[in-house]
């Protein structure tokens, strides 16, 4: 099934790759700004009112792109680029649900150069055009991958010399406390339920983020953003 995305920064990025666009919709009023990128594309010119439709009224900026279905990384494949890494992060997502903090989530890793992702096949908000559209950009550069069982996956990771890290409110140790390996596997979970009891017990660590403010917790896609941020930091030094 196609997928529409819309936005400056969403668009952008995909027609700098161009592998999976279909279709190309912009306004006349922003022609000039992309001319040079629809060189060998299909492309048409139309009113507000058309990109309105195709956005379901979504903030568009005046670009509309209709890209084939979200193609994901074969799991094999991630492995084989990962052994050739001197270090390196997994981002395992456990169940997330609101394509809003699967965005955010795609975005920060993006930021903090986290390519891998795995996620599941069940439980686990779709690709759609608000993921694109919150991630802004960043799905261009990410290889995501879905798998049947993220147990198994793990368990896999393992044997190619990683450690997992679950995050948890409750966890064993601050993100601060632990001196991380070479390569790291990271699970973050559902909004509500956190990470599976089965999938926490494969867990090497259990990680959380100390905070010292009146709140108890943050969500998850902050939450994976601060734990990203420190880890790539000391991976790097």
């Amino acid at each position: 099934m196609s997928i529409y995305i819309y936005g400056k920064k969403a668009c952008e990025e995909a027609l700098n790759k161009k592998e999976q666009i279909l279709e190309v919709f912009l306004t006349k009023r922003v022609l000039k700004l992309y001319e040079t990128k629809l060189v060998h594309l299909n492309y048409q010119v139309v009113d507000d009112k058309a990109l309105d439709h195709l956005s379901e009224n979504h903030v568009h900026q005046g670009i509309v792109i209709k890209l084939k279905e979200y193609n994901f990384y074969p799991l094999d494949k991630m492995l084989k680029d990962l052994k050739d890494e001197e270090t390196s992060i997994v981002l395992i997502l456990d169940g997330i649900l609101d394509p809003y903090n699967l965005g955010a989530i795609f975005r920060s890793a993006a930021a903090f150069d986290v390519k891998s992702i795995i996620l599941r096949a069940d439980r686990q908000a779709p690709i759609t055009s608000v993921v694109y559209k919150v991630s802004a950009g960043a799905m261009e550069h990410l290889k995501i991958c879905q798998v049947k069982n993220i147990n198994q996956t793990i368990d896999i990771l393992k044997e190619a010399g990683f450690w997992i890290y679950a995050s948890s409110d409750h966890g064993a140790k601050s993100m601060y406390e632990i001196d991380y390996p070479k390569k790291v596997a990271l699970i973050v979970g559902n909004e509500g339920k956190g990470i599976a009891h089965l999938t926490m017990q494969k867990a090497d660590f259990s990680v959380k983020i100390p905070l010292n403010g009146p709140l108890p917790c943050l969500n998850v896609a902050s939450a994976t953003s601060v734990l990203l941020s420190y880890i790539s930091h000391f991976l790097s030094h």
